[in-house]
């Protein structure tokens, strides 16, 4: 057994170590400007995809996760956890709208311009900075944290299932839906994905060190 732990361990840190490094890299060559390798054929191919209601779909997924609208759905869902007493997980939810203010820290350091017209096609003229893509980070601390507590809110496994495959299956389609538009790079989009990763893992950290501490933990109801 002790094996087996240690086991899990040492693969645990080898995944954290290397996402790390992927981060750190991908971070790096995106301060530097211009496109990385696979990002114009990536998008050329992407926005070749011919699909009914695609069009729209992707104006769904743009504007429901657009920052303002998803601080709104995050404060509302906050506000139903307090109402129910459940204020651990109330202020977890709550600071997943920190990203939004991590993502625009880092654009500013990072500095990389948007795409432009000609090397890819722009349907979506979005203003500001371009790495890592704030409606992918945003949507994946969102919908990271909502997985997170679904196992502790919810009881009835096909619903919890749902959820998290619902969840998930959004993250995907706002990172399909930026660069569709044209708004950003695939590499914008991996950042995203990763700088959001590494914020849900950190306020999962935080929540577990002082969340029994200060607010102790209702049994699951739901």
């Amino acid at each position: 057994m002790m094996k087996i732990y240690l086991y899990r361990i040492s693969a645990l840190h080898l995944v954290l170590t290397l996402g790390f490094a992927i981060t750190v890299f991908l971070t790096f060559a995106a301060a530097h400007g211009g496109t990385m390798p696979g990002d114009t054929l990536i998008s050329r191919e992407i926005q070749a995809v011919e699909a009914t209601g695609a069009g729209a779909l992707v104006t769904f997924f743009n504007s429901t996760f657009d920052a303002p609208v998803l601080i709104a759905i995050t404060a509302v869902l906050s506000l139903i956890l307090g109402i129910v007493g459940r204020y651990a997980q109330m202020v977890l939810l709550a600071a997943t709208i920190l990203g939004q203010a991590t993502n625009a820290a880092l654009k500013l350091i990072i500095g990389r311009p948007r795409p432009e017209d000609g090397l890819v096609q722009v349907t979506e003229q979005a203003s500001g900075l371009s790495f890592p893509s704030g409606h992918t980070m945003g949507t994946v601390v969102f919908c990271g944290i909502i997985v997170y507590l679904s196992f502790q809110l919810i009881r009835h496994r096909q619903l919890r299932i749902l959820v998290q495959v619902l969840a998930v299956a959004q993250m995907f389609a706002v990172g399909f839906s930026r660069v569709y538009t044209g708004a950003h790079w695939p590499s914008d989009v991996l950042g995203g994905f990763l700088w959001g990763a590494w914020f849900v893992l950190l306020l999962i950290v935080c929540y577990r060190r002082f969340a029994p501490r200060f607010m102790p933990q209702q049994p699951v109801t739901a």
